[in-house]
């Protein structure tokens, strides 16, 4: 509960502080990096759940199903960012980054869940999931203008 909380108030503050606080500390210079810092960080969400949930596998002795996620995370990484980076730029990117998150963490949702490995109410766990699904979605669109 603490790394959800944690990293959804560092989204939330990075978003609108990130652009001050990177010209300030490195200059104007680099003043559109803040602009992709502050979006960027909505994918510790996602990154949180599936770090949370894997570290939890390998407590329980799962390291093949953990790596099995893994890879499939990779996969939806590499499947939509050529594509997502083609037509959305860097925007593209940084979804398609958010979307093998997604892809990784949700599969160590649904196996933790299905094994009974976590005591916690399914429920909580899909609406946590679902909230950095549509918080990565929205990133993208918005830094691409399609919002």
């Amino acid at each position: 509960r603490l790394t959800l909380i944690t990293s959804a108030a560092i989204a939330l503050l990075g978003m609108s502080l990130t652009s001050r606080i990177t010209e300030l500390v490195l200059g104007a210079g680099y003043a559109s990096a803040g602009t992709w810092l502050g979006p960027g960080l909505w994918l510790l969400l996602p990154f949180g759940i599936g770090q949370l949930l894997s570290q939890h596998l390998f407590a329980h002795g799962q390291i093949w199903p953990n790596a099995i996620r893994a890879w499939a995370g990779a996969m939806g990484t590499l499947l939509t960012l050529w594509p997502l980076g083609h037509w959305m730029g860097g925007a593209g990117v940084l979804l398609a980054v958010g979307i093998g998150l997604l892809c990784w963490a949700l599969a160590l949702a649904r196996h933790t869940l299905r094994h009974g490995l976590l005591k916690l109410d399914p429920g909580l766990l899909w609406a946590v999931s679902l909230a950095s699904a549509s918080a990565v979605i929205a990133t993208g669109m918005s830094m691409s203008n399609l919002i």
